[in-house]
């Protein structure tokens, strides 16, 4: 039994949407074509939303959001990435 299978059986209905590695890559790769050295604990953090109740994810961000200093561009462009495919996506 795979690990989703698993899941489902033990949470029964679980809406899946993309795994933790493919959340990951895509958000390493952002990171390396913005070259964005000073968001480590930013992205430690996001890298971290797989593990977070669905429910909790928006809210996470949102208040990551709040955090990051209004002048730092890469990293409010990192946190609008991260919306836009993976928060408001809908898949």
């Amino acid at each position: 039994m795979d690990l989703w299978q698993g899941l489902r059986a033990a949470f029964g209905t679980l809406q899946i949407h993309g795994g933790a590695f493919e959340f990951g890559k895509a958000l390493w790769k952002k990171i390396v074509y913005q070259e964005l050295d000073s968001t480590n604990k930013l992205l430690q953090k996001v890298f971290a939303f797989p593990l977070l109740p669905a429910d909790d994810i928006p809210r996470s961000l949102a208040e990551l959001q709040r955090r990051v200093d209004p002048e730092a561009l890469n990293e409010l462009s990192f946190i609008k990435y991260v919306e836009v495919n993976w928060i408001n996506n809908g898949t």
